[in-house]
């Protein structure tokens, strides 16, 4: 992913953070400051792995994990298996959120993983 891309994700109003990680779930780069939530975005990444190489489910594109009371991971899986995770209040609706990183990063595909904590 280029600067160029990173820089527009940052710009995305409401996120309180963009990292971009390997498949396997690994932190290339981050604004994010809070550790937890990028070992939480790194294991769901990682998530996409497992779900396409070991469970023969195929590859999510998209995985959004909600909590109650923290910041959302909204993660989407490129083609090349890098992934971008962004953070946002609990507030600001996901879907919408997840449109922009797809018209940012050219991404647009209907497979979904949700969670709630």
């Amino acid at each position: 992913m280029d600067k160029k891309i990173f820089g527009q994700l940052q710009k995305i109003k409401g996120i309180s953070g963009v990292s971009i990680l390997d498949d396997m779930g690994a932190t290339l780069h981050t604004t994010m400051k809070d550790h937890q939530l990028n070992e939480i975005a790194g294991f769901l990444a990682g998530i996409g792995s497992l779900l396409e190489k070991d469970l023969k489910l195929g590859k999510p594109s998209r995985i959004i994990l909600k909590s109650p009371k923290d910041d959302s991971v909204i993660i989407h899986i490129n083609d090349d298996n890098n992934a971008v995770a962004l953070f946002a209040p609990r507030r600001l609706a996901s879907s919408l959120i997840s449109r922009k990183i797809e018209n940012i990063i050219g991404v647009w595909n209907e497979d979904l993983i949700s969670c709630e904590t």
